[in-house]
């Protein structure tokens, strides 16, 4: 007795086979777009931070993994602090519908690399915002006078208290 083999299905034509397997190759070899942003300062060694987060030391290189509007602060002692939005523009490759082929289906990998560099200045000691200056100023005034206000409430309720020990000493002999 022979068995018959099991009836195969119908296979697709060569040249359906063929696209399919070229863009199931393509996704697989397809690769994100490499995204960094390389920031400097003069003089060197500065503290970089992107959104309070800690990101090395200048010169540093972060890969990017949104654009947009951040807050890029940088710190080195010495140098006054600074502290601003830095605005990422996202290039024309990476919006709907053409970030499907250069993301996933392009075998090549596409860079955007984006450079930020801050000339720090020199610690002066001054203010460098008057109304800062004058808010802090205001802040200390308010601060004494809470500070004083709550010494007198002390003082009143000390001698309150003490007024009111004699007395109650004196109930206690008789």
């Amino acid at each position: 007795m022979s068995q018959a083999s099991p009836p195969r299905p119908p296979c697709l034509p060569l040249g359906t086979r063929a696209i399919a397997t070229l863009l199931t190759a393509a996704a697989i070899a397809g690769c994100r777009g490499e995204r960094t942003l390389s920031l400097t300062s003069t003089p060197v060694g500065a503290e970089v931070r992107l959104d309070d987060q800690l990101m090395g030391v200048t010169p540093v290189v972060i890969p990017i993994d949104h654009y947009g509007t951040r807050r890029l602060t940088m710190y080195r002692a010495g140098s006054r602090l600074y502290s601003e939005p830095l605005d990422l523009d996202a290039p024309w490759w990476t919006y709907f519908p053409v970030d499907i082929f250069t993301e996933i289906l392009n075998p090549v990998r596409i860079h955007d690399r984006q450079a930020f560099h801050v000339d720090l200045l020199p610690a002066t000691g001054e203010e460098a915002d008057p109304v800062t200056a004058s808010f802090i100023e205001e802040a200390i005034r308010v601060r004494s006078e809470s500070r004083a206000a709550a010494q007198t409430a002390d003082e009143e309720e000390q001698a309150a208290s003490d007024a009111s020990a004699p007395a109650a000493a004196g109930e206690g002999n008789g």
